[in-house]
């Protein structure tokens, strides 16, 4: 029986002193179907060890039951720098964040945290700083900032077998978009879908949540940190030959990397031309041939410079037709081989070029095979209503293909007066897989030609082009496949005002527990949209997020309820503008008082009856 020695490191904030425990590690069935506990910190050929057997279910410690934004002495604490409401109002990423520290093996509280976040800029205003200069710089710990990730699945399995609890920005329990973060902190049933994933919800005791129960935010919602000296990453499941099963009728594979992958031990490719000492660290893929000739394509999503390969065993030393590609430029690596046997097995090798393995190695990957030529059609196209001069908005195409494409090119202009002006910096270069794509590309109107265009209302044009010279911007030589337009849908605003306070204020009671709300706009009104934080409590100071009854609205009243009898209550009401989230001040209102409570009357005395004929 094999053994592995796996040293449990206690830190003092559990017991005042350290100790080294021996834990047996069973190979065989005996982990078919492990709940493991990852503890802070973790040795590390141990976690390799178990996350590289058959878990199916994994837990990280988070400390929920501390880590709560909400009715904790620590919750009406002033949050971030200015009038930023309250830890309870607006702590969930400083609550996330101590969190991850405590996973990291530091147990801090989030008013410990936010107190020091303050004193060590920590914060941009309102802000938490996600970079190294924000959590990631806390004494004691050892976490670094990786950065923001695209929702996937997959790489949120990994970060957890990894020991990295995720952080996710989520609509809030109102339904407004990206209000609010939580923490994903584990799986069951292997982590299959996102209803498998164990939440930790710093706004709620409820614990734990699923990640099912989240209306998860749209471009990279994911904020990935990594314990860098516990907790080793381990290689990815499709580390070795045959590696992950993939379909060849152009269905891809996404959210796929080569990070902390390790070397087969077959030699580089041909179009390899590194001439130092190469990593060659590999990741592998397998599928059934449809067709004589297939295509496989890799489409970097991270910092990848993929070379891409094919074997017709996994002993195999000779790549099919002595074949390699290359990603080269912001292009793709498309490799085509021919000669194979419909229904034999052929396996993809993709490895990192150069001598470091990528740290962001993330990639999209499909195979596809002869059939009739594929299309792709915009079927729509979203952006803001608005967006401020000189200012940056993102597109995100809806776009059908009736099979994988490569080398798609995402291009944009706005018209105004039978003037089109473009942001060809910001073409982006896609792979569409077969059915329904939604895929961003950002505008940056300060970078636009001929010039940044003025105030005004503007006409959409978005395109679909195929890089047919693989050189990755848009020019004479590509080939248009579809264009969409969205006549008069953009409006770009003179500057962005920030709204004055609102003004008369009132609070009138309608009954014991309700009551009508109602102010006006302030001067200036600010840019559109501006949305009203009110807030109903029982000090003339109360802020956003500690009162008996609060909301939200584009209007000028609100009814409040849940209000108890007999109280006296003060409204206060703030104004927020979209354009570039300033603030107003506070309006108060004059206190009112609810009604009081019914009291039933006392059974009437001195009953008297007289005759009176």
């Amino acid at each position: 029986m094999k053994k592995l020695i796996l040293l449990v490191v206690l830190f003092s904030f559990l017991k005042p002193c350290v100790f080294a425990q021996q834990l047996e590690v069973l190979s065989g069935p005996f982990l078919d179907s492990t709940n493991y506990i990852i503890p802070p910190p973790l040795y590390k050929e141990a976690q390799r060890r178990l996350v590289k057997s058959a878990i199916t279910s994994l837990s990280i410690p988070v400390n929920h039951l501390q880590n709560q934004q909400c009715n904790k002495s620590w919750s009406s604490d002033p949050y971030g720098i200015g009038p930023c409401s309250t830890i309870c109002g607006n702590g969930c990423a400083l609550t996330c964040g101590a969190m991850l520290l405590y996973a990291n093996g530091v147990n801090v509280d989030p008013g410990q945290l936010n107190a020091w976040l303050k004193n060590n800029k920590g914060y941009t205003d309102c802000a938490l700083n996600w970079d190294n200069n924000g959590i990631a710089k806390y004494p004691g710990r050892t976490l670094t900032w990786v950065g923001f990730a695209l929702y996937n699945i997959s790489y949120i399995k990994g970060e957890i077998d990894a020991g990295n609890p995720v952080i996710v920005n989520v609509n809030n329990s109102s339904g407004i978009p990206c209000k609010h973060y939580v923490t994903i902190y584990g799986y069951n049933n292997q982590g299959a879908s996102s209803s498998d994933f164990l939440v930790s919800d710093p706004g709620t005791v409820t614990y734990p949540k699923s990640l099912s129960e989240y209306t998860i935010c749209s471009g990279s919602p994911l904020r990935i940190y990594h314990n860098v000296s516990n907790i080793i990453i381990p290689p990815p499941s499709n580390d070795d030959c045959p590696g992950t099963p993939i379909t060849s009728n152009g269905a891809c594979l996404s959210g796929e990397t080569v990070t902390n992958a390790t070397a087969s031990g077959k030699s580089k490719g041909s179009c390899d031309a590194y001439t130092g000492t190469p990593s060659l660290a590999d990741v592998w893929y397998y599928f059934q041939a449809k067709s004589t000739s297939h295509t496989i394509t890799v489409h970097n999503l991270g910092n990848l410079d993929a070379v891409v390969m094919a074997y017709s065993s996994c002993s195999s030393s000779t790549p099919i037709n002595g074949g390699c590609a290359e990603i080269t430029g912001t292009g793709d690596a498309t490799l085509s081989i021919s000669g194979l046997t419909i229904d034999n097995y052929y396996y993809i090798r993709v490895y990192d070029y150069g001598n470091v393995n990528a740290t962001n190695g993330i990639f999209e990957i499909c195979v596809t095979h002869s059939a009739s030529a594929a299309t792709a059609s915009i079927s729509n196209v979203t952006f803001p209503n608005s967006v401020d001069i000189g200012g940056t908005f993102t597109l995100n195409y809806s776009i059908a293909a009736t099979g994988a494409m490569s080398n798609v090119l995402l291009g944009a202009s706005i018209r105004r007066n039978g003037i089109d002006y473009s942001n060809a910096s910001n073409d982006a270069v896609v792979l569409l897989a077969n059915g329904t794509n939604t895929k961003p590309r950002s505008f940056n109107l300060s970078a636009a030609t001929p010039n940044s265009p003025a105030a005004g209302v503007y006409d959409v044009i978005v395109a679909l082009w195929s890089d047919k010279n693989g050189n990755g911007i848009i020019d004479a030589g590509d080939l248009q496949l579809d264009s969409y337009t969205s006549s008069n849908k953009l409006t770009i605003n003179a500057s962005c005002i920030t709204p004055g306070t609102p003004s008369n204020a009132t609070g009138t009671q309608t009954g014991q527990t309700t009551a009508d709300l109602s102010w006006s706009a302030g001067s200036p009104t600010g840019s559109s949209t501006v949305t009203y934080y009110w807030v109903v409590g029982t000090s003339s100071t109360v802020a956003y997020g500690s009162g008996a009854a609060q909301g939200t609205t584009t209007g000028t009243t609100a009814s409040a309820t849940v209000l108890s009898p007999g109280t006296t209550y003060y409204l206060r009401v703030y104004a927020k503008t979209s354009c570039d989230g300033t603030i107003s001040g506070y309006r108060t209102s004059s206190s009112f008082t609810t009604d009081a409570s019914c009291t039933t009357p006392g059974t009437p005395t001195s009953a008297i009856g007289t005759q009176t004929g």
